[in-house]
Formats: C-alpha cells, sequence, structure tokens
C-alpha cells in the first residue's frame, strides 16, 4: 500500500531524492523514496546496512517524501528492536511514511528550515465491490495504526490528530516541536512564506504551545508565483515508472 498524492507526486518527479543508504560511524542515512515500489529505500536495505554497527546508540538522519506505508513502518519497527537508543534528524523532509520512520527514536531533532509532513495512507485498487470494499478496510486499519504512533507524541487530542490528517499537515520544525513529534529545533525557524494549513494548525499551537507567540502586526513577505512554463518550453524527460503512475492517474490525482 502507498501514500501518494497530487502534491508529493509532483515533488518527486521535480525535485527527486535519490534514494540512498549508508552509514558513517554510528550514523544512519536514510535518503530517497521508501519502499522497493519507489525504487528507494527498503526494510533489506537498512538491515543489510547497519549490519556490524554497534547497537548501543545510531543517529538517523532522514530526507524523504516518504512512499510506501507499510514498508516505513517496518523500517520504524526494525530500528526500534535492534538500537538500545535511538536519535532522528530530519535533514530535509520527512513526509507521509518517513514521518512514521521519524518517531523511531527517543529524540527527533528538526533542523533550521526542515518539513514534517503527516496526512492518511492513500491508494489505487482496479476490480469490483468486493475488492473496493476490501481496500477500504485495509485503508482503515493502516489509518488507526499510524494514528496509534502519532498519539504517542502528539499533545492534543485524537480528534485533533485526525483533523490535521485529513487536511494533509506540512509542519515547520517549530510547529512540530510545539506539537510534540520534535524535541528540539537547531537553530530559530524563519516563518514560512507559504500557507500549510496555517488555519488549522495555528489553533493548535495556540492551544498547546504556552511559548508560541504570533506578531499579527508584522507583514507577511510573499514572493510573486513563479511562471509556468510553456508546454513547447518544457525539457523532456524521459519515462520513469512515477511518469507513467502519474500521468495514468492525473485524472485522481
Amino acid at each position: 500500500m502507498r501514500i501518494l498524492n497530487k502534491k508529493l507526486a509532483k515533488m518527486m518527479v521535480e525535485n527527486p531524492i535519490k534514494a540512498n543508504v549508508t552509514t558513517d560511524s554510528n550514523k544512519l542515512y536514510l535518503y530517497g523514496d521508501i519502499g522497493d515500489y519507489w525504487n528507494g529505500v527498503t526494510l533489506d536495505d537498512v538491515k543489510f546496512t547497519v549490519n556490524g554497527m554497534s547497537k548501543d546508540q545510531v543517529t538517523v538522519h532522514i530526507n524523504s517524501y516518504g512512499g510506501d506505508a507499510t514498508e516505513g513502518v517496518a523500517i520504524r519497527n526494525f530500528l526500534m528492536n535492534n538500537f538500545e537508543k535511538i536519535d532522528v534528524v530530519i535533514d530535509g523532509i520527512a513526509a507521509s511514511s518517513a514521518s512514521i520512520i521519524a518517531l523511531c527514536g527517543q529524540t527527533l531533532v528538526m533542523q533550521t528550515g526542515t518539513t514534517y509532513m503527516i496526512h492518511n495512507p492513500w491508494s489505487g485498487v482496479f476490480g469490483n465491490r468486493t475488492d473496493l470494499l476490501r481496500e477500504a478496510k485495509a485503508l482503515e486499519s493502516l489509518e488507526q495504526s499510524y494514528r496509534n504512533v502519532y498519539m504517542e507524541r502528539f499533545k492534543g487530542t485524537e480528534e485533533e490528530l485526525i483533523e490535521l490528517l485529513d487536511n494533509e499537515s506540512w509542519l515547520t520544525a517549530e510547529e512540530a516541536e510545539q506539537l510534540g513529534f520534535a524535541n528540539d529545533v537547531v537553530q530559530e525557524t524563519i516563518e514560512p512564506e507559504i500557507d500549510f494549513e496555517s488555519n488549522l494548525v495555528a489553533s493548535l499551537l495556540s492551544k498547546y504551545a504556552a511559548k508560541a507567540k504570533v506578531d499579527d502586526d508584522k507583514p507577511i513577505e510573499t514572493k510573486p508565483e513563479a511562471q509556468e512554463p510553456e508546454k513547447n518550453d518544457e525539457i523532456k524527460k524521459p519515462n520513469t515508472f512515477l511518469d507513467n503512475f502519474t500521468k495514468a492517474f492525473s485524472q485522481y490525482l
């Protein structure tokens, strides 16, 4: 089962993160999409890479848009079951199933300008009514499993978490810390110029972040949107699985 939507699909095509699993001393780097379906990081990759490492402590660095939902859970559980102490650092983005992996440790540190994104699992299926109902039931079960993981950190109620997931929430480092997902921000994060579900996030921050301060008088600077290139000016890219997948399901994204 995969987690994907129009926004993530666009990011994965236009700004791909090369799949890479490496180690440096007691550090593990998980970069790229999650799951073999995306030609990304798999549980087997992680097992092979950490073989021979000390199991006392590991720092996991993440930069991933996510991918396969169950593979993310499997990687998280493997790390939790094989290392005594885990510290997690988000170097760029931890979205979708990667946001689940990011919660494998005792600490989660977000670098300045990084992003933490959570939403409900997404799937596509062909078949008859029974097939569709079966897939819907599987999604409901997976949604609850994901909520259980998030609720271990989230400061709010499950109903508030469901609202965040239903609205697909893109959180800054400070927002993720104030809502309980992250433990620390390396440096002060600059207020984002893009509005990521600000109304919902702001209402929860005001409730659960006692130190949150809002400067209503300070104007928010915005940049003009980048002009979309004419179709004739687009650079021809070689077709990949994700290109074909996006085209096939473009009417649903």
